[in-house]
């Protein structure tokens, strides 16, 4: 059997177990591009592989590698990689997922400012232009969804420091250029908290939720970051924060320059691609992360490599829905792939489906996870 018959074997649904863990973990081998890539560009480019790999298969040498092949793709099953998107979607149109006329569209650029006077501004229908004009800076709402602050040339750094705020909903995502130059990204259910000027010897926020930060390098003035409980100290640099209520572990992932993690007494220094995890006790570095899935949500990406639990916590949030569990369902199962974050609900469920391990009913703004 070649190639493109046997990926036109696992799409009918008609593929045995060991011909599915071999198409799934020989999708697991290959790196989606950025922009994903069609049916035949994948058979073009890959079908030698996957040839070899079933002449190796085939061999009656390989039958205890095979059966450990077979293991490892039930264990780590593909939700995305782009490629079942891509791959023949039309062909899936008969799925048994069936969301009962009712679906959830993705979130976009939601999110309220609160001025220093209490003042709220809706940013998701304040006209785009000048929103304020505050002491020495002037706040302006872009079309791409990003707030900027602009120290006018009057701006005095003596001048009375005042905090606005920015918070996202579920469903809601936002950027905002502080007075310093740092671009911040928030992530859905996340807050930051900045001042209007920076003065003094450091630039301090305070972000609850999750953000990516690209902090404007000042060697003379630190920039700091406080999240429930720890400290973050940069200088100039590009790192993610998480801190999350709802997911116990506030993790810091370093993607350039370098960072010191300061926690109930404890410090420690990341380097390039490191990722500290922090908890009620202490700091955990972790070197096995994979940089690119951290920050996946900012350039609108799912991009998943854990447990079902902290997945749907994800969907809950960008989809501004609720999630329930139907009956035994393993909570700590894993999945990895790729979905993009401008689906629909069912969509993405759809895609999450094709592993045949789990199932999804929606039904208004709930989600029930299914065996």
């Amino acid at each position: 059997m070649n190639a493109e018959k046997l990926l036109e074997v696992y799409h009918s649904g008609k593929a045995t177990d060991e011909q599915k863990a071999l198409v799934e973990t020989w999708y697991l081998s290959f790196t989606e591009s950025e922009h994903g890539f069609s049916h035949e560009e994948l058979l073009e480019d890959k079908n030698k592989s996957l040839a070899s790999l079933l002449v190796y298969v085939d061999n009656a040498t390989t039958r205890r590698l095979w059966r450990n092949i077979s293991v490892a793709a039930s264990i780590f099953l593909v939700i995305s990689a782009g490629l079942f998107f891509y791959l023949d979607e039309n062909k899936r149109a008969d799925h048994k997922y069936d969301a009962k006329l009712s679906d959830v569209e993705a979130g976009g650029n939601k999110a309220t400012l609160t001025l220093a006077d209490g003042k709220k501004i809706d940013l998701t229908s304040a006209a785009n232009g000048n929103l304020a004009k505050l002491t020495g800076v002037e706040i302006n709402k872009t079309a791409d969804g990003q707030l900027v602050y602009t120290v006018k040339e009057n701006g005095s750094s003596t001048s009375a420091i005042q905090y606005n705020t920015i918070e996202t909903p579920n469903g809601g995502q936002y950027q905002v250029r502080l007075p310093d130059g740092t671009l911040v990204y928030l992530n859905a259910a996340s807050s930051i908290k900045y001042p209007t000027l920076f003065a003094g010897k450091e630039r301090k926020v305070e972000v609850v939720g999750e953000a990516y930060l690209e902090v404007a390098h000042n060697k003379n003035m630190p920039f700091k970051v406080t999240s429930a409980g720890q400290v973050i100290e940069v200088l100039g640099t590009q790192f993610n924060v998480s801190a999350y209520k709802d997911e116990g572990l506030m993790k810091t992932t370093l993607l350039q320059g370098s960072v010191k993690i300061t926690s109930n007494g404890h410090s420690r220094l990341l380097v390039p691609g490191q990722q500290a995890q922090v908890d009620s006790r202490e700091i955990i570095i972790s070197n096995d992360i994979n940089p690119k899935e951290v920050i996946a949500w900012k350039d609108g990406y799912f991009m998943f490599n854990e447990n079902l639990k902290n997945i749907m916590n994800k969907i809950a949030r960008w989809y501004n829905v609720d999630v329930e569990y139907d009956g035994n369902v393993d909570l700590n199962q894993e999945f990895g792939g790729r979905i993009s974050r401008t689906k629909t609900l069912s969509s993405a469920l759809k895609i999450m489906e094709l592993t045949g391990n789990i199932h999804f009913k929606i039904d208004g703004r709930r989600v029930i996870v299914m065996k």
